[in-house]
């Protein structure tokens, strides 16, 4: 994967944040350690905090794609698909206990 550096226009809001997820002991910094699985200290430049953030949001939306795809999915799904599945299940059980 090549990496590529794009132009962010930032606000005061957001340089705020950055300045929150970059500094130890904040609920901000918290969130985006647990969120992205990687800790942000004072060091951590701007572009890496935002990247961080970018990845924490692709995470985000990728896990709302597949909810929303498996409710559609379930909302699809008629008695007979219900009725096979049910089946399935049930010999998938039947084989283990054997």
């Amino acid at each position: 994967m090549s990496a590529s550096r794009t132009p962010v226009p930032l606000t005061e809001e957001d340089k705020e944040l950055l300045e929150a997820i970059r500094t130890p002991g904040t609920p901000e910094n918290a969130a985006v350690q647990h969120l992205a699985g990687q800790a942000l200290g004072p060091e951590t430049s701007a572009a890496a905090a935002l990247h961080a953030l970018v990845d924490v949001a692709r995470k985000a939306v990728l896990e709302e794609v597949m909810v929303t795809g498996y409710a559609a999915l379930a909302a699809a799904q008629d008695d007979e698909d219900r009725a096979f599945s049910r089946a399935a299940r049930r010999r998938t059980a039947k084989v283990s206990v054997d």
